[in-house]
């Protein structure tokens, strides 16, 4: 009787393709088991780490590190900004006045010299936090004119001037627009000058105000004067710079941030936010201040959509549904816009992940692995089959991470599935969970440990793929068992015209305390099954398992397992022989 032997089990997912290209070493079902190298390994738990249900379905989460103290962990939800402080969900509270817009899209959340940032659909533009409360990004220019007058005696020549003063925040550097100017001062010369009426900003983020003067007898350009630092005093007292001291030219372009956009990234110190339909860019090193023809059109005439601007390394692409494009230069004077892609476009910002120089993303139709020239198609044909099936809002959904230290780029599509891809050894797996994933963050611990955090529908927040721990937790109940079953491609006994009748498995692992199920299958019909202990010191271990009473043409062999251990499955064999078929016995 003929053994076949399969020492390399880790091909991952191969669904939808006839049994003759489907290698050996992948499966037609695999579920919960992850390719690790030539073997296949049961994953992590999903560990609640939240003990209360908090009111709203969460889509965002950030690793927040703002000094060098513990990582304060932020999640977004439909309206509010809060905190995971130990086993609780705490809501920050809003800046006086402020509030965000009801949405079920995933946040983008980002930090930004010490600011976290979350922007999403309907959320009012770009909001910022500190860790404590949040509030609008950007500072409203002031909308009052200073007074200049005569002070005491002093150098300044006489000349006329104007001046104009801003709202400034000195720790980000953030800067609004100029206020009115002020009437004309008629300076008579060998005086200083003093201001008053300057305006006090309701803007939480400000305590500084910068004061900016014209040069003598000119209009409509203004240079820094001094810096008031504090957000109380309305007068300055004592001007008296002159004009080989004035500082740099206040700026123009510190506008806020616009409304509508959906998602961004911060690359080469500028914020770059699309509203789907062009790209805005923030000031150098400001991204809080934009001004109003900051904006980059992306084949507006097209009629498709952008969902996705990253920032990949010298490049920021820009992903539409039918085209991905890219931009490279180092400030607005040099943009260019070039293609990466004229074939596959993008579905979902979220899903735009880059690791190890590899850029993965999710199409209307399959998901896409780029090197920054070629672009390959990388999903099974059955996902394939699926995502094409799907309305392209569904796909929008999508939140996706990538795991460095397990090779892992990992998907998740609301509803529809959660997929892991290895993209060292080009092998598919598909994680199944009982709580309703929204979206897996990337997230680190204190000592800059990387791990993954996901979200659910009802309010929890979880350690996702956590391999300390063995179980699922679902929602409000814990501790539930991981189920993972592998289904081999259908095998025959050697001959393709005879029946299949297989009579031994074995499986190549380390000895484990667990039970495993074991099944033969025939489409959808059980041919033999048995539960079987793991816990023999072997390495090849060997079940006896027969189809003889229901031989087939071809079989498929099934792998269950319920058990608390991370098993390891390193190989199975199979003995199977052929018999002829009643057609073809001599009579």
């Amino acid at each position: 009787m003929p053994r076949f032997v399969f020492n390399d089990v880790g091909g991952g997912l191969n669904q939808g393709q006839p049994p003759q290209t489907i290698q050996d070493r992948e499966w037609v079902e695999c579920k919960n088991f992850f390719p690790f190298a030539t073997k296949l390994r049961r994953r992590g738990g999903l560990r609640r780490l939240n003990d209360s249900v908090y009111s709203e379905r969460l889509t965002g989460v950030l690793a927040f590190r703002p000094t060098s103290v513990d990582v304060q962990t932020l999640v977004g939800g439909r309206t509010t900004i809060a905190e995971l402080d130990g086993n609780s969900i705490l809501a920050l509270p809003p800046q006086v006045g402020f509030s965000i817009s009801d949405s079920l899209k995933p946040w983008t959340a980002f930090e930004y010299k010490n600011i976290a940032y979350w922007l999403r659909q309907a959320s009012n533009a770009l909001v910022r936090s500190d860790g404590t409360y949040y509030g609008p990004s950007g500072i409203a220019a002031p909308a009052t004119a200073p007074t200049l007058v005569d002070g005491a005696a002093g150098d300044i020549p006489a000349a006329n001037f104007y001046g104009v003063y801003t709202f400034y925040n000195a720790a980000t550097n953030v800067e609004s627009n100029p206020s009115p100017a002020s009437g004309v001062l008629a300076h008579a010369g060998s005086k200083k000058i003093n201001w008053s009426g300057i305006g006090v900003s309701t803007n939480s983020q400000v305590g500084a105000r910068r004061l900016y003067r014209t040069l003598p007898n000119q209009t409509g350009e203004y240079y820094f004067v001094a810096q008031i630092d504090n957000n109380f005093d309305t007068t300055f007292t004592g001007d008296n710079v002159l004009v080989q001291d004035l500082g740099e030219a206040v700026s123009f372009s510190n506008g806020e941030p616009p409304v509508g956009l959906h998602f961004g990234t911060v690359w080469k110190e500028r914020f770059f936010a699309s509203d789907k339909v062009d790209i805005f860019y923030s000031e150098l090193g400001r991204i809080e201040c934009f001004d109003e023809d900051s904006i980059i059109s992306v084949f507006p005439d097209d009629g498709h959509e952008i969902r996705a601007v990253y920032a990949y390394g010298d490049r920021l692409v820009i992903g539409k549904t039918n085209k991905v494009h890219y931009l490279v230069g180092t400030d607005p004077d040099n943009f260019g816009l070039l293609t990466l892609s004229d074939r596959h476009g993008c579905a979902a910002h979220h899903s735009m992940q880059s690791a190890e120089g590899l850029l993965f993303w999710l199409g209307l139709d399959n998901f896409y692995r780029s090197d920054g020239n070629s672009v390959v198609g990388i999903a099974s044909v059955k996902l394939q089959t699926i995502l094409a099936a799907l309305d392209p809002t569904t796909l929008e959904f999508a939140v996706a991470t990538v795991f460095p230290g397990l090779n892992w780029y990992v998907c998740v599509i609301p509803g529809v599935a959660t997929v892991v891809y290895n993209y060292k050894t080009d092998a598919w797996t598909e994680f199944t969970h009982g709580a309703e994933l929204q979206g897996v963050f990337d997230h680190f611990t204190d000592d800059f440990v990387q791990d993954m955090y996901a979200t659910d529908d009802a309010g929890y927040v979880y350690r996702f793929a956590d391999s300390t721990y063995n179980y699922d937790d679902d929602g409000a109940t814990a501790g539930g068992a991981i189920s993972a079953p592998l289904v081999s491609k259908p095998q025959e006994g050697g001959n393709p015209a005879a029946y299949t009748v297989m009579s031994r498995v074995y499986l190549a692992m380390q000895a484990y305390a667990e039970e495993i199920t074991l099944s033969w299958l025939h489409e959808a019909t059980v041919l033999n099954t048995r539960t079987v202990s793991l816990n023999y010191p072997e390495r090849w271990k060997t079940y006896a398992l027969s189809t003889r009473q229901g031989a087939k043409a071809d079989v498929r062999l099934k792998i269950l397992y319920t058990g608390a251990t991370p098993i390891e499955i390193e190989g199975w064999a199979v003995d199977g022989d052929s018999v002829g078929r009643l057609s073809t016995r001599p009579h």
